[in-house]
């Protein structure tokens, strides 16, 4: 699909459901290259941004999200969520890095060099080997990002929010690969 298809498709779906579009001419706003506000039910991308189609995209997907599934997205909007879980089986460092990014190429549809690229070192600075019974709990801010623990202890932060999202998106996002860990974290057995 061409950007103009795409943006012909995509803002009728925003309009229709009485999100305010706007293109701001310029770089960057409030540090930032867009966003979409469900509270003020807006989606802003920065134009001069040079990756704004890129960013219109993304922020097209959180409202998809908040318009398909309301319920796993309030979970990660608003004030602190958070989530534990418990491994089932033993996990390399090295495969949770992999698995993540695999599935946030998957759930987001961006290019797998990219991603790897752009969170790779993320990955590296809060994962560890996973052992059969370890808990790990990960917690959103939407202010500052994640913080992850592992056995009771903080094990990383990650201070970029679109990380955290697209981090808590491989659990909780209705299409979620990990369907009945996705379903027990949100009470939907």
């Amino acid at each position: 699909m061409k950007e103009s298809e795409f943006y012909g498709w995509a803002l009728p779906q925003l309009i229709n459901s009485n999100i305010t579009v706007k293109f701001l001419n310029k770089p960057k706003h409030l540090n930032c290259g867009g966003w979409f506000a469900e509270d003020k039910k807006e989606l802003v991308v920065c134009t001069k941004h040079e990756d704004a189609f890129s960013i219109f995209i993304h922020e097209f997907c959180h409202f998809l999200q908040f318009r398909d599934d309301p319920q796993a997205w309030s979970l990660c909007t608003g004030t602190d969520t958070f989530f534990a879980w418990l491994q089932g089986k033993d996990f390399s460092k090295e495969d949770l890095i992999q698995t993540s990014i695999d599935e946030i190429v998957r759930i987001n549809q961006l290019d797998q060099k990219d991603t790897e690229k752009l969170y790779r070192a993320s990955f590296e600075k809060i994962f560890v080997d996973v052992k059969k019974g370890d808990k790990k709990i990960a917690i959103y801010d939407p202010n500052f990002g994640l913080k992850l623990f592992y056995n009771g202890r903080l094990i990383g932060k990650v201070k970029d929010r679109v990380f955290a999202k697209r981090f808590f998106d491989i659990w909780l996002n209705k299409n979620a690969k990990f369907k009945n860990l996705r379903n027990k974290l949100l009470n939907l057995d």
